[in-house]
């Protein structure tokens, strides 16, 4: 298991490894995660980290500053395929963004996850990396999802 920057000949995992979390993400979800990361891939505007078993990508995150905020960085995805997880991938992966983070003067990583039950893994995972959760709005995504935003300070 490798995990770096992660390479245009990687792009090509991304959509099917979401699809296999479908039980999880919704059409829009998957097409806003493609997006962005081929996007940063192709702009540069955030950090994108592969977690890569031999050439085939097994996961995933992408995070950046938060505009008009000095130290305060935005884990918007954290991605591992079905196959590879609870295997230390996403925490590979955290602690990996974090140091990209540390480099660029990140001081604080906060995150938004959905208040759905398939989500619990998700939460407990962010809980079990150090984050914090700060709050709730219920209905935020839709009527019954709540989106839970958690910090971390690093």
């Amino acid at each position: 298991m490798t995990i770096g920057p992660i390479d245009r000949s990687q792009l090509r995992w991304v959509e099917p490894m979401l699809r296999d979390c479908c039980e999880v993400f919704k059409e829009e979800e998957i097409g806003t995660a493609v997006q962005m990361v081929h996007g940063a891939v192709l702009t540069g505007e955030y950090s994108v980290l592969a977690a890569a078993d031999g050439k085939r990508l097994v996961g995933f995150c992408i995070a950046g500053q938060v505009p008009l905020t000095e130290s305060t960085w935005c884990l918007y995805w954290l991605v591992v395929h079905p196959e590879f997880q609870r295997r230390g991938v996403g925490a590979a992966l955290q602690s990996g963004i974090e140091r990209e983070m540390r480099t660029s003067g990140g001081q604080r990583i906060v995150c938004e996850t959905s208040g759905r039950d398939c989500y619990a893994p998700a939460r407990a995972f962010y809980r079990s990396a150090g984050y914090v959760e700060y709050g709730r709005v219920a209905d935020y995504y839709s009527p019954g999802d709540s989106c839970i935003f958690f910090c971390k300070v690093i």
